[in-house]
């Protein structure tokens, strides 16, 4: 089965007025009549509109949750990857940021860290109107309006924490950033202020987060390069190679050789 001519993704920014929310909505089309496999690196949280098709997630350890068309879900902060295997079909979706949880909901973004749950969790009713609303389209450009309008209703565009979580995720992926209490230092809060802020809307600890954004930084910069020329790009924290490459089992659930050899 050759995936790249059965596949197709196209990604496109949102409203203007949405950037410090959502990160970007992208279409998934899966055509042929055979079921992909792909690997979803460690991420924020996402919402997925299935309109064709059955999805699941595995994110090991023997937690599997599988999603149905037509339906409206939301997949929490990602600590390691994860396994995804979607029949032929359409997934809609869109990258969830750390003031967009706020925005979004009240509920403690660490109850759906690697976790697949119904978005009606999250926003109620709304969730099931916006499956209705896509359901009918065939345009992205169309599908991308509706998501536009649809959290341009749901969102509350006051969310107090919003202007301090905006600063806490530019301070998280600058690469000057690397301990807890630089994090903390940078938004002018104490740690223990981080830790609840990071749990809340963030879904891990600053210590975890910033672990799992070093390996993020890194993973970037290497992999398009080719195996045993990374001595010179690993990030200034790590110790040496050999630790990158446990951090790369640890986050990605394979040797780096084996993660290059996949198609």
């Amino acid at each position: 089965m050759d995936s790249g001519e059965q596949v197709s993704v196209r990604f496109f920014l949102p409203d203007p007025a949405l950037r410090a929310a959502i990160s970007t909505f992208y279409v998934l089309r899966i055509g042929g009549s055979e079921p992909v496999e792909d690997l979803i690196h460690p991420e924020w949280p996402n919402l997925r509109f299935l309109l064709q098709g059955d999805w699941e997630l595995d994110f090991g350890g023997g937690r599997k949750a599988v999603g149905t068309a037509p339906s409206a879900l939301v997949s929490g902060t990602l600590s390691k990857a994860a396994r995804a295997r979607g029949s032929p079909g359409v997934l809609v979706g869109a990258g969830l940021l750390p003031a967009g949880w706020a925005r979004l909901t009240q509920r403690p973004a660490v109850d759906y860290v690697d976790t697949l749950a119904p978005l009606a969790e999250l926003v109620g009713p709304p969730a099931q109107d916006v499956i209705a609303r896509l359901a009918p389209l065939s345009r992205d450009e169309d599908i991308c309006a509706v998501l536009d309008g649809w959290f341009r209703d749901v969102m509350d565009i006051d969310a107090p924490t919003e202007t301090l979580l905006i600063e806490a995720h530019k301070a998280l992926v600058d690469p000057e950033v690397g301990s807890v209490a630089e994090w903390a230092e940078r938004l002018g809060r104490s740690s223990r202020q981080l830790e609840r802020l990071s749990i809340d809307f963030f879904g891990m600890s600053p210590k975890r987060l910033l672990r799992r954004q070093r390996f993020l930084r890194t993973f970037a910069t290497i992999r398009d390069q080719p195996l045993g020329g990374w001595g010179r790009m690993l990030d200034e924290h790590y110790v040496d190679q050999s630790q990158f490459i446990r951090e790369f089992e640890h986050f990605i659930g394979m040797s780096p050789r084996a993660y290059f050899r996949r198609p």
